[in-house]
This record gives C-alpha cells, sequence and structure tokens, in this order.
C-alpha cells in the first residue's frame, strides 16, 4: 500500500521522526487510507463479525506500520507493538468507528430517504400482507450501537485488555519481558516520550526482549548462534546485559535508575531513558552502529558552505 510504503521511508528502526511523531502519522494517514469505506463495508457480514480472510491482510500492513513506529522486529508479538504504541487492535477500531458513524448519522436526511425507500420496496415485495421489515444492516448496527453506547468505551478497553492478557499468560515464565509485566492502565507511550528515534527502539527491544542478543537469536534458530554471551557466564540476555555481564561498566546506570530490578527500570521514564542510551553506547547491538558513530562526531568544526559554487 502506497500509504504505509511512504511511512516506511520516513521512518526506520535508528532514523526518522520520534516514535510519538511516526505514530501520529500512521494514524492520520495511513491508517484512515487502509480502512477507507470500513463503516460500510463492515457492516456487511453476517452476525455482525468481520471473517479473518478480510481482516488479516489489513492486520499485516498495521503490524508492519507498527514495527516502523516501534522499530520491533518482525517476530514481535502483535499484541506488544499494540500495547507500546496504544494503538487499538483492528477489528475493535474498525467496530468503534463504525458504531460512532452508525450514531452520528441516525437523523441525516439520506438515512431517512434510505429507510423510505427500503419500506416501500418492502410492502410492494409483500402486498397479500404486511409483515413489518427488518432492519437493514446500517439499521441493525445503529440499534446495537444505541443499546452499547453507555458503555462502549468501557467494552472495547475491557475486550483488548483480556485480549492482551491471554497473550500476556503465554509469556509467563520465571521472569517475563517488562512489555507483559507493566500495569494495563499504565500509557506506555509516557516511556517514549522525548527520545530519538534510535532510544525509542532501544528501549523498545529490551522490554519486549525480541532483540538481537544471542539468547533470543538462538532462541529462533539462528544458524550458528549460541545462547552464550561473549563474557561466558552465562545466557545473552536483557537481564544479563543490563545487570550481571562483566563486559559492560554499569554503576552510573544503576546510580540514574535507583534500583537493580530490571522491570522497574524499563517501567519508569527517567530509567528507561538511561537504559536505552547506555545500550546504545555499550556496542552490543551492531544496529545502533551509524547512531553511535554519529554521535561521537565532533561537530564544532564544521561550517556551512560560504559560496554555493564550492559544491
Amino acid at each position: 500500500m502506497a500509504a504505509s510504503e511512504a511511512l516506511a521511508r520516513l521512518a526506520t528502526s535508528t532514523w526518522g521522526p520520534s516514535a510519538r511523531n511516526t505514530r501520529l502519522l500512521y494514524a492520520a494517514t495511513v491508517r484512515p487510507v487502509m480502512l477507507y469505506g470500513a463503516q460500510e463495508w463492515s457492516t456487511r457480514v453476517a452476525e455482525g463479525k468481520l471473517p479473518k480472510s478480510r481482516l488479516e491482510p489489513l492486520e499485516k500492513v498495521q503490524s508492519q506500520c507498527l514495527r516502523r513506529i516501534t522499530g520491533g522486529y518482525k517476530r514481535t508479538p502483535r499484541a506488544a507493538l499494540e500495547r507500546e504504541t496504544r494503538i487499538l487492535p483492528l477489528d475493535l477500531h474498525v467496530k468503534a468507528t463504525t458504531d460512532q458513524r452508525a450514531l452520528r448519522t441516525a437523523d441525516h436526511p439520506v438515512e431517512k430517504n434510505i429507510q423510505k425507500v427500503a419500506e416501500a420496496i418492502w410492502t410492494r415485495m409483500r402486498r397479500a400482507g404486511y409483515t413489518p421489515r427488518p432492519g437493514t444492516a446500517r439499521e441493525r448496527v445503529r440499534a446495537r450501537a444505541k443499546a452499547e453506547e453507555p458503555t462502549a468505551r468501557q467494552d472495547i478497553e475491557k475486550a483488548w485488555r483480556e485480549r492482551w492478557e491471554a497473550r500476556a499468560n503465554k509469556a509467563r515464565s520465571p521472569r517475563p519481558p517488562a512489555t507483559w509485566t507493566t500495569p494495563w492502565k499504565y500509557d506506555c507511550r509516557k516511556l517514549y516520550a522525548g527520545l530519538s528515534k534510535a532510544e525509542a527502539t532501544a528501549l523498545f527491544l529490551m522490554r519486549t526482549e525480541v532483540i538481537g542478543l544471542n539468547a533470543w537469536l538462538a532462541s529462533v534458530q539462528v544458524p550458528g548462534i549460541q545462547a552464550l554471551c561473549p563474557c561466558g557466564e552465562a545466557a545473552q540476555t536483557v537481564r544479563h546485559v543490563v545487570l550481571h555481564c562483566t563486559r559492560h561498566e554499569r554503576q552510573r546506570l544503576l546510580e540514574h535508575c535507583g534500583t537493580e530490578r530490571l522491570d522497574e527500570i524499563l517501567s519508569r521514564p527517567a530509567s528507561a531513558a538511561h537504559a536505552a542510551r547506555w545500550l546504545i553506547a555499550t556496542r552490543v547491538l551492531e544496529q545502533f552502529k551509524v547512531v553511535r558513530e554519529m554521535a561521537e562526531e565532533e561537530t564544532e568544526l564544521f561550517a556551512p558552505f560560504e559560496n554555493s559554487d564550492d559544491w
């Protein structure tokens, strides 16, 4: 899709607009194009539930865009992408917007004309005896939306939370990634506020632990990769690198964070920002090599060309 491809050109995992601005670009430009007319075509399904075959291609596009926002890898769980960016699952977003439009257009003159025409056609088809006309797809959506209106927002939030908790339960382990242990009510977008694109990516990778460290690479069976850290003491996980690996100095990081609990470090805005910058500085991930070089480059002696002809 052209809109998502344009977003891909604007944002990568290490440069481009911040995670916040990339999210705004997706929500304001890509998603509206992708779901153009959804308030209509989503009503014309049996029992009001969109078939998976119709949603799956769109969900793939959304996942691709969310990976552009977060810098996440292809194997990152969709639930984690949606939670960290606070972007609704696509089917819930379609339902919410469809219901809102159905209620907003209830008294529109066009809707009244459609009802009159539908009634006239039904009466003409049933000359032998009148029976109540069944509601059109749009009328059924409107009736359901009106009944659910008082608790619509809470119902959407509840459905999303239940999905996330079901996925989080699958990831349960003695030490699950921070993305699954952060309380649901907490808005994870606060963690990425003020970070550069590279820093936001580093934080996201640490919070999900879908990251290019040996332990994860070995778990997905990358050829020739062993889980052991180069220090030789344990598997190279996020926890090991941040808290235990002897190859990296971390005293200042822990002083800034005020704790040695990894989940707390990655769930507080200030300490999470320190951890993201520290990870980039450790050189443990090659994808941040250019970012480090740019940060270390001395630009004091740089000066603009005095004459454009010098170009």
